[in-house]
């Protein structure tokens, strides 16, 4: 009996030794971690590519995460891994930002930022087709094609902006504000007189000339009334076309239709019903 009480004593005396020395340490290493918590939440790091500075918080150690499970890898803090892998996550994190964050892209030369907005979209999908290349969305694209594309851009403006480029028809002596409708106006032209694609802008005086010739005679497409037929009609080339014969049989110098009066246009529209297209 005695002997049993003589063990249960040495156990408790053991424990009381023991347990101290294990709380110490359970505490010491449960402050090392919080201590390296804090210290990799006061953490920033750099992106060399995009050459901006990001604070390591929650936030991007989740984006970070994130970024690992997508590639298949084992975690391993941001701040232990190669440059590489560092280059491959910023690459990889401008094209996934925040929920609610606008997307923003470095221009090399303009050496300025860029929100990636509508109107940025746009214009890389037209550099995209005009140039003939698949698409590949601008925040995996290569440093080349970024460049690339960033050179185009500045000698492309956004064509619904109000400060867009105008351009002086020496014909008729007026000046016309390149905008999406004369854009498409343009493309038109190329089109019917195969000519590859040049931007307006570098076309040089006889195409400049000769686009203007042919635009006072096709005006945008608009969409008539005809009360006679009770139908909407598209003002398309062979309308136009029609029109002017029109003109021409009442011996009519030419005016555009909107300018008659509520009368004629009915006189027009039922000669038309009399004179279909040519075929």
């Amino acid at each position: 009996m005695r002997h049993g009480y003589r063990l249960v004593g040495v156990c408790l005396l053991s424990a009381a030794i023991v347990m101290p020395a294990a709380i110490r340490n359970a505490g010491r290493t449960q402050d090392r971690d919080h201590r390296d918590d804090r210290r990799q939440e006061n953490r920033r790091a750099y992106d060399q590519e995009h050459r901006d500075w990001h604070d390591w918080d929650d936030r991007e150690e989740g984006a970070y995460k994130r970024f690992l499970e997508e590639r298949r890898r084992p975690y391993r803090s941001y701040f232990d891994v190669d440059v590489r892998t560092q280059a491959d996550y910023w690459n990889w994190r401008h094209g996934h930002p925040d929920q609610g964050v606008q997307l923003r892209f470095y221009d090399e030369r303009g050496r300025d930022w860029h929100d990636w907005d509508d109107n940025e979209n746009r214009a890389y999908r037209r550099f995209v087709e005009e140039n003939h290349r698949p698409f590949v969305e601008f925040s995996v694209a290569d440093r080349g094609l970024q460049l690339e594309y960033w050179n185009w851009r500045h000698t492309h403006p956004n064509i619904d902006e109000r400060d867009v480029n105008r351009y002086r028809d020496d014909h008729d002596g007026d000046y016309h504000q390149w905008n999406a409708d004369e854009d498409r106006a343009y493309r038109r032209w190329l089109e019917e007189n195969h000519r590859p694609f040049v931007e307006f802008s570098i076309g040089g005086g006889d195409v400049q000339a000769q686009y203007w010739a042919w635009r006072h005679t096709h005006p945008d497409y608009r969409t008539f009334y005809d009360p006679i037929g009770r139908v909407q009609v598209q003002w398309d080339d062979n309308e136009d076309r029609a029109y002017r014969r029109y003109l021409e049989e009442r011996r009519r110098s030419y005016v555009d239709i909107t300018v008659l009066n509520g009368r004629d246009q009915q006189d027009y529209w039922r000669w038309r019903h009399g004179h279909p297209d040519h075929r």
